[in-house]
């Protein structure tokens, strides 16, 4: 449940209707969870109130480690809205006198939310040092969690959990002037999925961040520079490296207006018929916000590598104006990126050429609500008649169990047909063999990590919303992502909804362009430039959809 004012109203109710029974840890329980609600709600008059009959109510029941433990998390969240409300030294106050408690319990959650808040609180109180100190054991309990995970949900579920750990750890580092540092950090967070799994394991972070590994990357940065944006507690943090060294731009206190002009102009970008007035004027304010700051250190020769974490991963940074009124595609190859980590684990690259091995797949697979996608079939042709030897998948060849067949063997996998987010995940809608002809099955994304992908160069999906997950953002359920933690070195994907009479035309040009000896991101590059030229299609609506993952 996604609305926190209705939250508030469920528990509301709860609390009303077992006020009365004799289970104090029932009523304790639902006096925290109406607190949690209000606090999420924007409501923290609400919240103190509910945290403090909370407490009242924990402290009567009888005293187990388990209602010791719900004790404790009720202070510990009760301090996180007093720092929220500027009370640092009540909220230092608090954790402290629950200190012992927690040390004297063999609870990791627990200690991890503790030393968690205690570094947010010294953070938000200008104690960058004391917040350091802070999160480390913190950091240590969460790379352990780590080590754990198993399935899809529990990871995306310690993403959360943990965000608030690493991103705190890096404000602190950075505002100490630990530059490189801090971006060790921030990759080490971006990378957590690849150091999953036991041949990962010897990268465990440590309790003191140790900057030799991105040392030894950044000789490899000659040809590309890295632009990473990290929307940390207080601020936001802009990190640029390459081969000449590492430098920081650091925005204490970011206006509230950018996340909503970025998201605004996601929405913009995104409506063939928004006003383009209006997404220029927010394209321009996000360039000065986001690309100004580091603009004296770009190259345009070099590829331009985006990551991103927060509200910056839904930025379509292609679509960014300079003072000029050129949009930043038209000055360098941009390529997105899930970090160093990831991009290291990839396997060697090679060109891109008519001889591959390509796997061509048209789906006309639906399901309710969807209406059937024209062209697939041509689209699928034409990509075909750009190889020597392709396997051509349309109509009802195109199942679930025969693309899985065909996939391992494959260089170049082209996928046109529609994708589906679920709350499970996301993934490409495939027919099921021998079931009617409207029936389908989900290629889902949690599917390519368990398939030997070690062949395949490059992958196209021309469909709508390929390149983020169910929740809307790139996590850990998003079919481009899990491509690039497979080792695929080349993603192509969309952002939003395609129009596929264009996208066609978009596809011919970047094949042409890309089976010419171009770089994939250098392909895809001047094919949008060539859509911009065209009046017709001169909003970012058809020339932005597609980018670029991975390698350049």
């Amino acid at each position: 449940m996604q609305n926190p004012n209705l939250q508030v109203a469920i528990w509301r109710e709860a609390v009303a209707i077992i006020d009365a029974n004799e289970d104090l840890l029932l009523r304790a329980s639902a006096n925290s969870n109406m607190a949690a609600a209000a606090n999420a709600a924007h409501q923290p008059e609400v919240a103190e109130q509910q945290y403090a009959e909370a407490a009242r109510l924990y402290a009567l029941a009888p005293q187990t480690e388990a209602i010791r433990a719900d004790r404790l998390e009720n202070e510990i969240r009760n301090a996180q809205l007093e720092a929220l409300s500027f009370a640092f030294d009540a909220a230092l106050a608090r954790l402290t006198r629950a200190q012992d408690e927690v040390r004297q319990l063999s609870n990791n959650y627990l200690a991890q939310i503790f030393y968690s808040t205690l570094g947010e609180v010294q953070l938000r109180s200008h104690h960058a040092a004391e917040a350091e100190q802070a999160f480390r054991p913190a950091l240590a309990l969460a790379e352990q969690k780590l080590a754990s995970l198993g399935s899809e949900v529990e990871r995306i579920n310690w993403r959360k959990d943990a965000a608030p750990v690493y991103l705190g750890m890096v404000e602190a580092e950075l505002v100490q002037g630990h530059t490189q540092e801090s971006l060790d950090l921030f990759e080490r967070y971006l990378g957590a999925p690849q150091r999953l799994g036991q041949r990962h394991r010897h990268q465990a972070i440590s309790a003191d961040p140790d900057p030799s590994w991105l040392t030894s990357q950044l000789p490899l940065l000659s040809r590309k520079t890295v632009l990473a944006y990290g929307a940390l507690p207080d601020g936001l943090a802009i990190w640029i490296c390459d081969d000449r060294g590492v430098n920081a731009q650091w925005i204490s206190q970011v206006n509230e207006d950018l996340p909503e002009m970025a998201a605004r102009l996601y929405d913009l970008s995104s409506n063939p018929r928004s006003e383009l007035s209006a997404l220029r004027r927010d394209a321009r304010s996000l360039y000065r916000a986001l690309i100004a700051p580091v603009e004296q250190r770009l190259v345009p020769s070099r590829t331009l590598v985006i990551e991103a974490a927060g509200w910056p991963e839904r930025v379509p940074f292609e679509a960014l104006l300079d003072s000029s009124d050129h949009y930043l595609i038209e000055r360098t190859p941009i390529v997105h990126s899930l970090g160093q980590y990831s991009d290291a684990q990839m396997h060697s690259e090679s060109s891109i050429s008519p001889d591959l091995r390509a796997l061509v797949v048209g789906s006309t697979a639906s399901s309710q609500g969807l209406i059937p996608l024209p062209d697939v079939a041509a689209e699928a042709d034409t990509v075909a008649a750009g190889f020597r030897s392709p396997r051509v998948l349309k109509g009802p060849d195109a199942t679930l169990s025969g693309v899985k067949r065909e996939l391992t063997a494959a260089a170049v996998f082209h996928f046109v047909g529609h994708s589906l987010a679920t709350p499970n995940g996301a993934g490409l809608m495939l027919g099921a063999a021998g079931a009617r002809q409207d029936s389908s099955g989900l290629l889902a994304a949690d599917a390519f990590r368990h398939l030997d992908l070690r062949n395949m160069e490059m992958v196209v999906l021309s469909t709508c919303n390929t390149e983020s997950g169910s929740d809307g953002s790139r996590g850990f359920n998003s079919v481009a992502e899990a491509l690039q933690r497979s080792g695929v070195p080349h993603v192509v994907a969309s952002r939003w909804a395609v129009d596929s009479v264009e996208t066609r035309g978009f596809v011919e040009d970047f094949y042409h362009n890309v089976l010419s000896g171009q770089p994939v991101s250098a392909a895809l590059r001047q094919s949008a430039r060539n859509m911009l030229a065209n009046p017709r299609t001169a909003h970012p609506y058809y020339w932005a959809a597609f980018s670029a993952y991975g390698l350049p």
